[in-house]
């Protein structure tokens, strides 16, 4: 009885906690919430989709994903990305009129792109190595994902998070649910039945969107808004297109060097780092408020320690995965992916350095100096492509993990010196990090995880290491726990970003 009053007391207090919240917390724990499950169903999913494909299967719909990542900066111009909150902030009053003047615009560039593809299909299969049918599907997605991406980022906009979230978590269980029946339905066509059911599925509850959204203002043409539109979202493309390749150029070109089974192994040691992507998402959602008051409030001296002492739990998080990899791919696949336990290293340590990246390119955004990522993001996507081009042929799918560690590492320092002439610029001579102890703390990191790769085969040996690793962290707890509650206490207050 006591208990369950003490945890009726809890739930009242929470309750009334949450209630003096304002709309826009509100909204964003929510969405924070939606996006953690959003994550956490693709994961959880991932280890029958591997059961149910094998590895060539696997690697089919993993490079038709890439592709279809790429060729959305193309088809749809990105519009849902900066420039439709943009135009949204700019066109408060005509927010109606916008929506269906982006809708007009979404439509006229897919349908370009859609007359280009058919009058050169075969041109295009074979660049793409899809067919028709995959080919018509990307181009029914993307629009209809764009449609309803308008709509859900003006619920956002507007701090309404009940239905967008029910509609995200819905499709979110469906999409998986109706691709795994109709696998095992077409037995001797997995792929394209996966694809096929997604694209329907999408087709039937999104488009609905674009008619609510078109007829609260029937303005399906504004050369006004198009111009905005074009010419804000033009100098980004090569950033966004950059990043997009930085992250799916390796499968890509896996699938046409080696082979799409290879393609799918890689592609598993991709699947299995997300979850440590979730853990880089939730970490910097508290951290970036925190960092951006300290810019604003000119109080840099604490930004670095706070800084290392992330490093070290995210570097932590990463050696955790890496000394589990074997013990992962059983869980997350059958047998005949155990090989990509190899690719997992180099994968899990460029998740560490895509996390770096943050703590730099946070204050080029703070100081609106876009051209800085951008140039970094063509340089980084460049170079992948160059080293996928030289080592993938002569050392196999694996080499495709270490170009990734290379070139993010190398995005990390083209970021770092960005953010040392920002800093110059607008805050003085005074340095926010010091390079050594961020070199320091990655090179313990990656010698500390390609020893435990060598241990793969040595089990014992590797969990005794592991026991070695969690002692030093208990020894170091308290330290860690008092720097992130410092961070935590100021996460959710209002912060002017820009």
């Amino acid at each position: 009885m006591i208990k369950e009053k003490y945890a009726v007391m809890i739930i009242s207090k929470v309750s009334q906690k949450y209630k003096l919240l304002s709309p826009p917390v509100k909204s964003a724990f929510w969405f924070t919430l939606c996006s953690f499950l959003q994550h956490g169903i693709s994961v959880i999913t991932t280890p029958i989709w591997t059961r149910l494909f094998s590895a060539t299967d696997f690697g089919k719909y993993s490079i038709f994903i890439s592709w279809k990542s790429i060729l959305t900066i193309f088809i749809t111009f990105n519009l849902t990305a900066g420039v439709f909150t943009r135009g949204l902030l700019k066109y408060e009053e005509r927010q109606d009129d916008f929506i269906s003047s982006m809708e007009g615009l979404l439509s006229c560039i897919t349908f370009f792109y859609l007359v280009l593809y058919i009058l050169f299909r075969t041109f295009w299969n074979e660049l793409f190595g899809l067919n028709t049918t995959l080919m018509l599907c990307m181009f029914a997605m993307l629009w209809v994902e764009t449609v309803f991406g308008f709509w859900a980022a003006r619920e956002q906009f507007n701090y309404r998070y009940k239905k967008l979230i029910t509609i995200t978590l819905v499709m979110s269980l469906a999409n998986p649910i109706a691709g795994i029946i109709s696998v095992l339905m077409v037995p001797n066509n997995k792929v394209e039945a996966r694809i096929i059911t997604m694209t329907i599925l999408q087709v039937v509850v999104y488009t609905g969107f674009f008619f609510v959204q078109f007829l609260r203002s029937k303005r399906f043409l504004n050369f006004s808004f198009w111009k905005f539109a074009f010419f804000f979202n033009l100098p980004l493309v090569p950033h966004y297109l950059s990043q997009t390749i930085l992250n799916s150029s390796d499968r890509i070109m896996i699938g046409k060097m080696v082979g799409e089974r290879e393609a799918g192994l890689y592609s598993l040691a991709y699947s299995v780092a997300m979850i440590l992507i979730m853990l880089n998402a939730s970490i910097q959602q508290a951290f970036n408020p925190w960092l951006y008051r300290k810019i604003k409030a000119a109080e840099y001296s604490g930004i670095g320690k706070a800084s290392y002492t992330i490093l070290c739990i995210i570097a932590f998080a990463n050696l955790l995965l890496i000394i589990f990899a074997p013990e992962t791919v059983r869980i997350f696949a059958p047998a005949e992916y155990l090989e990509a336990v190899w690719a997992m290293p180099p994968v899990i340590m460029s998740v560490f350095f895509m996390f770096m990246y943050c703590l730099f390119a946070d204050f080029e955004f703070y100081y609106e100096k876009t051209v800085f990522i951008a140039l970094a993001s063509v340089f980084g996507a460049i170079l992948n492509i160059l080293l996928n081009w030289f080592c993938i042929p002569r050392f196999g799918y694996i080499a495709a993990g270490y170009t990734t560690l290379i070139c993010y590492m190398l995005y990390v320092a083209a970021h770092y010196c960005a953010m040392r002439i920002i800093c110059q610029q607008n805050i003085g001579t005074q340095k926010i990090y010091k390079p050594r102890i961020i070199a320091s703390i990655s090179l313990a990191f990656m010698a500390l995880g390609f020893s435990v790769m060598f241990l793969y085969s040595y089990p014992i040996i590797k969990y005794l290491f592991f026991i070695i690793v969690i002692t030093i962290t208990f020894m170091f707890r308290k330290k860690l726990s008092i720097q992130f509650s410092q961070i935590f206490s100021v996460s959710n207050g209002k912060v002017d970003l820009r």
